[in-house]
């Protein structure tokens, strides 16, 4: 299977999306509106100037909102939504020797 590539930056943009850059340098921007509609533990992110506040974490593995305490993990087959209520992605599943 191939291994995930690590986000080298991420950039909030208006409408809920973020602009992502792999460390391979492939850009991708993700709507979030859905997933902020769909799972209650990223409401909070409806709010426009919380969302901006997206940064990179654990190396690069995922995005966060650490003022919010809400994470998102990059998983093989797409985004997978988590946060600390909801289970967040076993460090063991998570391949770091990239």
């Amino acid at each position: 299977s191939m291994k995930r590539p690590r986000l080298k930056s991420v950039q909030a943009l208006k409408g809920r999306k973020l602009d992502l850059t792999f460390i391979n340098d492939q850009r991708f921007v993700l709507d979030m509106n859905a997933d902020i509609q769909n799972f209650p533990g990223l409401r909070p992110l409806r709010i426009e100037d919380a969302f901006m506040q997206a940064e990179i974490g654990d190396d690069g593995w995922t995005v966060e909102w650490v003022d919010l305490d809400i994470q998102i993990a990059l998983a093989h087959e797409g985004w997978l939504s988590s946060t600390r209520e909801a289970a967040a992605l076993p460090e063991s599943s998570i391949c770091k020797n990239a």
